[in-house]
This record gives C-alpha cells, sequence and structure tokens, in this order.
C-alpha cells in the first residue's frame, strides 16, 4: 500500500507542475474521478489489447494497445497492472503527452514464475488537478503451465 501511496503521490506531483492549467468546473460524466466534464468536452479509452478475461500462457511480455481519444487536449495516461492477491502494483508506465488523440503501445515484460490473476488499469488523464481522468479496468490470468 505504501509502494501504491508513493506512486499516486508521484504522480500528482508530476501532473500538476508539468504544464499549463485548465479550470473545469464538476460535471456528472460516466467513469469520471472526482468531478466531470464543462462545454461538451469527451473522452474514450479504444484498447486493441489484450481483452477483458484474456490468459496469458508461457508468454513473458505483454503488449498493451490502443488509444484515448478526446474532443479536447488531453494530458496522458498511465497504464498498471496489479496482482490481485496481493493488491500490489507489478507493473507501471506513465506518460505526459498533449493532444486529442494518444496512441499507447507498451510491453511489460514480466518474470512471474507462478499462475498469477492480474488486474490491468488504463487511466486517462484529462487534466492536471485530476477532475478529468477516466480509467478502464480488465481482468487477466497468467497461467505458469
Amino acid at each position: 500500500m505504501k509502494i501504491f501511496s508513493f506512486v499516486v503521490a508521484f504522480l500528482g506531483v508530476f501532473f500538476l507542475f508539468s504544464c499549463k492549467k485548465e479550470i473545469i468546473h464538476n460535471g456528472d460524466v460516466g467513469n469520471v474521478n472526482h468531478g466531470g466534464f464543462k462545454d461538451n468536452r469527451q473522452m474514450e479509452i479504444i484498447l486493441e489489447s489484450p481483452s477483458d478475461l484474456d490468459t496469458l500462457f508461457h508468454e513473458n511480455s505483454l503488449t498493451i494497445s490502443g488509444k484515448i481519444n478526446g474532443n479536447f487536449t488531453l494530458h496522458g495516461y498511465s497504464l498498471r497492472i496489479y496482482n490481485t492477491e496481493t493488491n500490489q502494483i507489478i507493473w507501471v508506465r506513465n506518460k505526459h503527452t498533449h493532444g486529442e488523440e494518444i496512441v499507447f503501445n507498451e510491453t511489460w515484460n514480466h518474470d512471474l514464475a507462478e499462475s498469477t490473476p492480474l488486474l490491468l488499469e488504463i487511466l486517462a488523464v484529462g487534466n492536471h488537478e485530476g477532475t478529468m481522468d477516466m480509467f478502464k479496468r480488465l481482468n487477466l490470468f497468467f497461467h505458469k503451465d
């Protein structure tokens, strides 16, 4: 839990000071944390791979690819993989980039030795205040044999 708190604090500081601020008023938009969009702003996460409930057999890498679309300037993304048995983050990839479309194609090389239930979380960063973040979560499973 300490690692998770440190990662969240680090990301908050990183995104807070890294570019100009936008003032966004609270609203009600589906899977958005702590607020919402103003002026009909929208974003979506489109995941090409992997798929929910995928099982990884004997692979020692996983490619995570897709894109995040918005009708306003987005501020990056964070990809996280959790071991759901221990609730620990076992891999993180953060990218601070701007655009209305952000394409991601990341590879996780792992050394899992035992069959492990996993959770992949894709966090789309809409602003630096954290009021416009959207996430998508997938359950995965690594099968040793």
